[in-house]
């Protein structure tokens, strides 16, 4: 039996034994029928009850493609809506998350382990801040469209985890979604924010209907609470629920797409839920939208005590790196050696996050340094067709066998028939470009052994970091990219496009790393555009990449200057840029008056809520 029709009868046998195996049962039944309606396999990753065990079934289920036909789609949903009404309150139950609690012996030593690394202060003014939502008997809930995933997910997961620990009445709830069109409603919605083509526009009637159903569900915890309570909506899934004054909604994505004529009317449409609450924060920057009058920039932060952000010498990077046995997508072993520098591109394979441009870089960079290495390291699922486009354009762009080519141009056109790309001329620009990028190549120098592709690699990615020269992001529309924040730890710098997600961090030449040019032709041109000039030679695109080279040799010839300017944002992350931070400004924000919230960042909505906590808390000594 194939991994699909085995979960489909887990699940079925799980709805069957109900009314028999109580509570924990239906919890699975729930999330399993979830995982069926949206053909989001993260869902079927929560029937597990265990994090361990439910990545596994999440990475078993991925590798082997699975998806689910409309018929079982439509089964799952009549289903789930049977099961809310049969078990109300064991469905309810079975949309909170089972938040993490550390025994006050374990939170002593992570609070110290985060004084060791911060310093006392961030500690101080976070615990302070905990107090006055304490003293206030605020409740706090944390409302998503799942407790899995990439992104903002873990960010929440160890941040609630924390907060929880310190005394924080908080919850953690994920959506009530009984509807397939709802999931197809906000992947449009999605993509048409951030700019990506999209064969569908949003149905509001669904997207409307799901979070009123929501809105009616949550007003028993609304309805039973005492004190006051606040709900953050974090991304548009869930914020069409009616926002009480003291809610606050949170946009984790860019919005450049909001100026085209569909994306400006579901700005339009999220935008008068967002207007109604508290506050609205959003990525620095923002991208193309109109600023709300109560929205204020809310920066992530990385978990500094994860441990691919905490520093290691290059000997010990070594030693991870031979001791986990890596190979690339080619089965071939890493290339660590002394004598070739190294550089890497790190994130999901998109046209707008510039893997391509990087590689044109590398490829002019290697007529200066052949003795150079590109490391790809790409964080995607096996049924992200867009992704999938995207890295078997890197392939073939950098194989030099034949066969191999054309092997991987039917797995491109596979790729391509399940989006909906409708360029005819792409693999026609991919072989012109191929042959040019091959005739570029320096004598000897095989392309195909020079790049190396590293697939959902993440947990070492700090170890190459600490061996290679520079990292590179060249995004034409971007959320935040916490890989910068991140590379900055290992004090590796960054050559970056000057995009509005990078301007809080890199200052060009002293801080982070260095940017390259980034005329209006690349922000405004689509990649295979950008591929078309390139193989016509037009200096737009050209002229691009020989920057990216000069910037390359340039921090090969300085590596001492290199790192550090890259320390210099390390000191920058460990001030403004980690994840309790993010959660600190959090909780100012629901602590804010109308004095406080004249900041126009939540970072400044924090300092000024702190001053006005110590001023008080000095007044009553």
């Amino acid at each position: 039996m194939d991994s699909k029709a085995n979960f489909t009868e887990k699940v079925k046998r799980w709805v069957e034994e109900c009314n028999t195996e109580g509570s924990s049962t239906i919890y699975k039944a729930v999330n399993g029928l979830k995982a069926i309606v949206s053909g989001n396999l993260t869902f079927a990753a929560e029937c597990s009850g265990s994090r361990n065990c439910g990545e596994d079934m999440l990475k078993i289920m991925e590798q082997q493609d699975v998806s689910f036909d409309d018929e079982e789609r439509q089964w799952a949903a009549n289903t789930l809506t049977k099961l809310s009404k049969e078990f109300p309150k064991d469905v309810y139950g079975s949309l909170k998350y089972q938040v993490d609690h550390m025994e006050s012996e374990k939170l002593d030593k992570y609070l110290m382990e985060l004084r060791d690394v911060l310093g006392c202060t961030a500690v101080d003014d976070f615990l302070l801040l905990c107090r006055a939502i304490k003293q206030q008997n605020l409740k706090i809930v944390f409302m998503t469209c799942t407790f899995w995933g990439g992104g903002i997910i873990p960010m929440l997961d160890n941040g609630i985890s924390l907060l929880h620990s310190v005394g924080i009445d908080i919850e953690w709830h994920m959506l009530w979604v009984p509807d397939c069109e709802f999931y197809e409603t906000c992947k449009s919605i999605h993509n048409n924010l951030i700019g990506i083509k999209h064969n569908s526009k949003p149905k509001w009637d669904v997207y409307d209907r799901a979070n009123a159903e929501n809105a009616e569900l949550y007003s028993e915890l609304r309805n039973r609470e005492k004190g006051r309570i606040v709900f953050f909506y974090d991304d548009p899934q869930p914020v069409g629920q009616p926002l009480s004054k003291d809610d606050i909604g949170v946009l984790h994505i860019d919005t450049c797409g909001t100026k085209s004529p569909c994306g400006a009317d579901i700005w339009s449409h999220l935008s008068n839920h967002w207007k109604k609450g508290k506050a609205f924060l959003h990525q620095p920057g923002f991208g193309g939208a109109e600023p709300l009058s109560n929205g204020r920039s809310l920066a992530p932060g990385i978990d500094v005590l994860c441990p691919k952000n905490m520093p290691r010498s290059k000997e010990q990077a070594l030693e991870n790196i031979k001791k986990e046995s890596i190979r690339d997508d080619n089965e071939r072993e890493p290339m660590i050696d002394e004598e070739y520098t190294r550089w890497m591109c790190i994130g999901r394979p998109d046209a707008s996050k510039g893997q391509i441009l990087a590689l044109l870089g590398f490829l002019e960079y290697l007529q200066t340094d052949n003795k150079a290495v590109l490391w790809f390291f790409l964080q995607f699922t096996h049924s992200d067709w867009y992704a999938l486009v995207q890295y078997y354009m890197i392939k073939m762009l950098v194989e030099d066998s034949p066969e191999r080519y054309n092997e991987l141009e039917n797995d491109m056109r596979n790729a391509l028939a399940n989006t909906c790309e409708d360029d005819p001329l792409l693999l026609q620009v991919i072989s012109k470009v191929h042959k040019k990028v091959m005739s570029k190549c320096p004598q000897g120098v095989k392309l195909s052994e020079r790049v190396q592709l590293f697939t959902n690699l993440s947990n070492l990615i700090g170890d190459f970091a600490t061996l290679a020269n520079a990292h590179m992001v060249f995004s034409t529309r971007e959320g935040y990219n916490l890989v910068v924040s991140e590379m900055a730890r290992h004090h590796l710098p960054v050559l970056a496009t000057n995009y509005v997600a990078f301007q809080d961090r890199v200052l060009d030449g002293e801080r982070g790393g260095w940017y390259i040019a980034t005329p209006d032709y690349l922000l405004q041109t689509d990649q295979t555009k950008q591929l078309q000039d390139y193989e016509a030679d037009k200096d737009d695109i050209v002229n691009i990449t020989k920057d990216i080279a000069s910037r390359m040799n340039y921090i090969r010839e300085n590596p001492k200057e290199a790192k550090s300017v890259a320390a210099t944002l390390d000191k920058w992350v460990l001030c403004e840029g980690h994840s309790l931070r993010y959660h600190m400004d959090r909780l100012a924000v629901v602590l804010a008056d109308e004095v406080d919230m004249k900041g126009n960042s939540s970072s400044q909505i924090r300092k000024n809520v702190l001053e006005r906590l110590k001023q008080k808390r000095r007044q009553s000594l």
